[in-house]
């Protein structure tokens, strides 16, 4: 039927004009040189042999001749085969390549785990050390000051405290040595 016959040939119009966007939209995004030389290959078999081919089945099958189109046609079985062969291995490639990928991003983000662990034990480690050195400076005076009223308490007055800071705590400590002063002078009148 030649209505059905121009239907097909406006659809494989349709198709092979979608394909050719479809190609040079994923052309672009391949990797691989592999992957390339099959991609380019199944185009050039496309190109030069199946749509030429394609094409003269619809010209022989418009003659009426449909039983040499209908063998045209069978002919381009493995000219099919063969691009969808090759677009195939381009897939399982991307997918191949997909997952080496993902195994190396994996991987790195063992690695970068790892090391935000050790930053983070080591940034504790030090905070803790840190805090303990601060809290030594700062109670170590203060131990002093309080021996030396525990020795004013019991009447010793020969308390002296070196505190060599400048800060409140060595103030402190300046203060509370005035002050034994004082309760010395006041022992002695």
């Amino acid at each position: 039927d030649a209505d059905k016959l121009k239907a097909a040939e406006e659809q494989y119009k349709i198709l092979d004009k979608a394909l050719a966007q479809s190609i040079g939209i994923y052309a672009p995004t391949i990797s691989s040189a592999d992957s390339k030389a099959l991609f380019e290959e199944a185009g050039s078999i496309y190109t030069n042999e199946y749509k030429p081919a394609a094409e003269n089945v619809f010209k022989v099958a418009g003659s009426g001749n449909f039983d040499n189109a209908q063998k045209a046609l069978s002919g381009l079985t493995d000219t099919t085969n063969k691009i969808i062969a090759n677009y195939d291995q381009c897939f399982d490639n991307r997918v191949n390549n997909a997952k080496k990928t993902s195994e190396a991003n994996d991987k790195l983000y063992l690695i970068l785990t790892c090391v935000l662990v050790a930053v983070i034990i080591i940034g504790i480690a030090s905070a803790i050390l840190l805090g303990k050195y601060i809290s030594k400076i700062i109670s170590s005076p203060i131990t002093k000051m309080v021996d030396a009223a525990n020795k004013i308490a019991i009447g010793n007055t020969n308390v002296n405290i070196d505190v060599e800071s400048e800060d409140e705590t060595g103030m402190l400590a300046q203060s509370f040595n005035k002050m034994i002063s004082g309760i010395k002078e006041q022992v002695n009148i």
